[in-house]
Parts: structure tokens; sequence; C-alpha cells
């Protein structure tokens, strides 16, 4: 869910861009209400702290000048980020390192995810339920 703050900050826009790398949305702050896809107007930079899945920390802002982004790394613990709840993966594979990797890896297949590999990392007892 968006809201009208994120929209009219270029909170949105940012977003929108994904990686940065390929920039279809623009924004001139302050004068447009909503992003465009229209190179005319301004790219929307980002300066500030995310979190490890992009979301800001509060003291995030946007403009239309330039910026600097520092994104945490994702914390595994038992292969799982602490924070976002996303799977470690190498090379493709989602490593099962215990219990709470197997078991969101396992949910995930039940979501419809079949095209999901993974490696075991460790020794898990598996018990049928």
């Amino acid at each position: 869910m968006v809201d009208d703050e994120q929209v009219s900050s270029g909170a949105l826009c940012y977003s929108l861009n994904g990686d940065q790398s390929d920039v279809a949305w623009y924004q001139t702050l302050n004068e447009d209400a909503t992003p465009l896809l229209d190179n005319t107007h301004k790219q929307v930079y980002a300066s500030g702290r995310k979190h490890c899945d992009g979301s800001d920390y509060d003291e995030v802002t946007y403009n239309n000048e330039s910026g600097e982004v520092t994104q945490d790394e994702h914390n595994y613990v038992d292969g799982v980020c602490d924070y976002c709840g996303k799977l470690h993966t190498e090379d493709g594979y989602v490593i099962i390192s215990g219990p709470a990797s197997w078991n969101a890896w396992v949910e995930k297949l039940r979501a419809g995810a079949m095209n999901t590999s993974a490696k075991l990392a460790c020794d898990l007892a598996v018990t049928e339920k």
C-alpha cells in the first residue's frame, strides 16, 4: 500500500526505478503530483540509509539533485534474514542451514514456487506430521 506522502515525497518514483540502472520514471518534486514516464521531468534521488529489503529508515529523503544511499546487508539466522525474512541464496539455490530455512523453503514450495532449488548445508531431522 502506498500513501500520499510516499507519492509526493518522491519515494514511489524512486522505487519504481528499481536499482536505478534504467530510469524510466521521473517526478519534479514540488511540481509533479505523481511519477511520470516523461524524461523532460527530473529524476528522483534518495539520500540516507535503507533496510536490507530496500525499505526506508526514517531519515531517508528524496530530491531532484543527487543522493547517496547505503543499504543494510541481510542478517541471516538459520538461513533466514532476521529483518525481512528473505531466504539465503547462493548461485540460484536456497541454502538450507537449519529448521527455519527448511520450513520457509517448504512454505515457498507449498505456495507454488515449484521451480525453487535448494542445497542442504547441515544435517536436519525431518519428521512427518
